[in-house]
């Protein structure tokens, strides 16, 4: 009776070795997708947070108290990203006021909405701007933001508070 090792042949772990390839192949762009996804979702909510709050804010304070607060005393959304290495969030760093200069967001890297606003007499107009993005996650984010908002053709939404 002959003493023969048993085990895999170089060919089954070859075999092996391609199976597990394809597999890679397909799966990893997958889930770059995925993520992708999530980061627009996360970018979308906080861009309709951001609205809601701007407009619950200015209800609560007036006009003239208003245009005085800064944009961090508003909201939990991630103030100054561009220090903290974000990839989204409010751009700007200190206390921004939301005024005709205006307040950026970020997603994905990319300033992708604008946030403005003016005096109207007793009320304040705040403009919403939404640019395209150009990444994956900042090109879905704005261009569900613009469905969202009911953006004219240029991307811009005026909200009368």
């Amino acid at each position: 009776m002959s003493n023969m090792r048993r085990g895999f042949t170089m060919i089954e772990l070859i075999f092996v070795i391609v199976i597990i390839g394809i597999l890679a192949a397909v799966a990893i762009p997958k889930l770059a997708a995925t993520r992708d996804d999530a980061e627009a979702a996360t970018c979308i909510h906080e861009v309709g947070q951001l609205v809601q709050e701007i407009s619950s804010k200015y209800t609560k304070v007036g006009n003239a108290t208003f245009k005085t607060t800064g944009i961090e005393e508003m909201t939990n959304v991630p103030v100054n990203a561009d220090a903290d290495g974000l990839t989204r969030g409010i751009a700007e760093a200190g206390t921004t006021v939301v005024d005709g200069t205006g307040v950026n967001y970020k997603c994905d890297g990319e300033n992708i909405v604008k946030f403005s606003g003016a005096d109207a007499g007793t009320d304040y107009n705040l403009t919403v701007t939404v640019t395209d993005g150009t990444t994956p996650a900042s090109k879905t984010a704005s261009d569900a933001i613009k469905k969202n908002i009911n953006a004219d053709s240029s991307g811009e939404r005026i909200y009368k508070l």
